[in-house]
């Protein structure tokens, strides 16, 4: 897949889940629960331990369906806000920006309406109890939570 095509995909999506945990063990099955939410584009920070082994192990464990990434440059939405966000993407309208930080379940639309091409998600999503009890249903529900929140933004459009 070309960049471009990536970014068309992502926009298309709208969310890529942004994994930092300490329990890289439980990697493939987080992917696989929030896969079946509907989110696809998973990025696994150099954070967790053992990260480029981890990264192998999901990816040759995983569906083919699922896109995973190492690492980006991210726009601090929780730092600056929405305003801030919005004031950038007046005057370049075709600035393809994606807010972390301060993106939730139930926001993640509004920062769609605001102009992100996507939002980046992953406190929020991967709920750390949820996780530490192996409760994988919880962070499913949780993708389609925020699936919903994205796709009720774009239907709105």
């Amino acid at each position: 897949m070309s960049r471009a095509e990536l970014v068309k995909e992502i926009k298309n999506n709208g969310i890529v889940a942004i994994i930092r945990t300490k329990y890289p063990d439980k990697l493939i099955k987080i992917a696989e629960a929030i896969f079946e939410g509907g989110v696809k584009f998973i990025e696994i920070t150099m954070t967790v331990p053992n990260a480029l082994k981890m990264i192998k192990e999901v990816r040759t464990s995983v569906s083919d369906e699922i896109i995973l990434g190492v690492g980006s440059v991210l726009f601090p939405a929780d730092i600056l806000g929405m305003k801030f966000f919005k004031s950038v993407k007046a005057p370049m309208p075709d600035l393809n920006l994606m807010p972390t930080g301060g993106v939730n379940l139930d926001n993640a639309g509004d920062w769609i309406n605001a102009g992100a091409c996507a939002v980046g998600i992953g406190t929020a999503l991967l709920d750390v109890k949820a996780i530490e009890q192996n409760n994988y249903k919880k962070l499913t529900e949780n993708a389609r939570r925020i699936n919903d929140s994205i796709k009720s933004a774009v239907s709105n459009n």
